[in-house]
């Protein structure tokens, strides 16, 4: 365990493995590194591993997505074999006592398949028993934000019913509201678009 993995509580016996969704979905704009999300990585190389792994952007080491923190995700919601990328954040919603901070999950759908897996439905019935936000989040183009939609209060009662057809059902039409959505260009603020290092071209997936 890396001392930056210490000081995140992580799930003991989960690991990357060959995973690398964060360096293909993550939107990075940091002062070090920028990139778009659903571009991968230019730093990846042709077995898609890091080339800079030991001394890969601090972004990057203090990154750990849902799967190894959340313990109450199944195993299945690994995000290379899942479709989806969790995100664990902490949010403040306009309706919140006090302004007061509350967990959440965003769900990035990677693949559209994942909408009807059990995986997600599982992961959406655990998230409401653990009394967490749901946000469903769907890329847009590279070089375009993404689209966030909050579907914590249409998936509360089918979850504690664990009506997966009708989880299923929200997440789609989710889905299909966020597509959608026009997105706006993303404009980085830590200084400007910077093309990788080689001068080649990043490649989108």
């Amino acid at each position: 365990m890396s001392e930056q993995d210490a000081a995140v509580a992580l799930v003991p016996d989960r690991a990357c493995g060959s995973c690398h969704a964060c360096c293909v979905a993550l939107l990075i704009d940091t002062a070090a590194f920028q990139k778009h999300s659903g571009v991968a990585c230019h730093h990846l190389d042709s077995d898609r591993r890091c080339g800079i792994y030991a001394s890969r952007y601090e972004a990057c080491r203090a990154f750990h997505c849902g799967y190894r923190q959340l313990p109450w995700l199944p195993e299945t919601m690994r995000p290379d074999q899942a479709g989806v990328l969790v995100l664990p954040l902490m949010t403040r919603p306009d309706d919140a006592p006090d302004g007061k901070l509350l967990p959440s999950v965003v769900f990035v759908i990677l693949d559209e398949a994942s909408l009807d897996s059990e995986a997600l439905t599982t992961s959406v019935i655990a998230a409401v028993r653990e009394e967490v936000l749901i946000v469903l989040s769907v890329r847009g183009p590279p070089g375009t934000t993404s689209s966030r939609i909050d579907i914590s209060e249409a998936l509360l009662l089918p979850a504690m019913m664990r009506n997966r057809r009708g989880i299923q059902r929200i997440l789609r039409e989710a889905y299909a509201h966020a597509k959608a959505v026009e997105r706006p260009a993303v404009v980085f603020r830590n200084g400007g678009e910077r093309r990788p290092r080689g001068g080649g071209d990043e490649q989108a997936e």
